[in-house]
């Protein structure tokens, strides 16, 4: 299996947009360069919407979705030389303890606003499970 295999994906439409799932909406978009495990995608659209962080590669050589609640250790980062660009890292597969990281690279601008929706998103995630959450159960 390749790590894009063993990875959960998104579900895309006939237009190759990814379908929003109940109570999820767009934040942003923009087109980037996206490197996962040391591999690098170009040519992909990343998108942040109020429940995850979505990565389709235009050629559909990438299909990457995380949940923003599970992603670490997030930095924007501005370097002299070079893209601007966002990383972290998240768990291969729930409860799976197996990590891997990832960077977010902006060719024609845009990780700011990026950046902040994924705050933003981290806010609506958390709001959105409280209220989904049943009868008795806490955080």
């Amino acid at each position: 299996f390749s790590l894009m295999e063993e990875m959960d994906g998104c579900v895309v439409d006939g237009n190759g947009d990814p379908l929003l799932l109940d109570g999820e909406r767009p934040l942003t978009f923009v087109d980037v360069e996206f490197k996962l495990e040391g591999k690098t995608f170009q040519h992909c659209r990343a998108y942040v919407t109020s429940l995850r962080m979505i990565v389709l590669g235009k050629g559909g050589d990438c299909n990457f979705s995380v949940s923003v609640e599970a992603m670490e250790g997030r930095k924007f980062n501005q370097p002299i030389f070079g893209m601007n660009n966002v990383s972290g890292n998240c768990e291969k597969r729930k409860d799976s303890g197996e990590f891997v990281e990832f960077v977010i690279y902006f060719p024609n601008g845009g990780s700011d606003a990026f950046f902040h929706a994924l705050i933003k998103a981290e806010a609506l995630a958390k709001t959105h499970r409280i209220h989904n959450r049943g009868f008795g159960e806490s955080d």
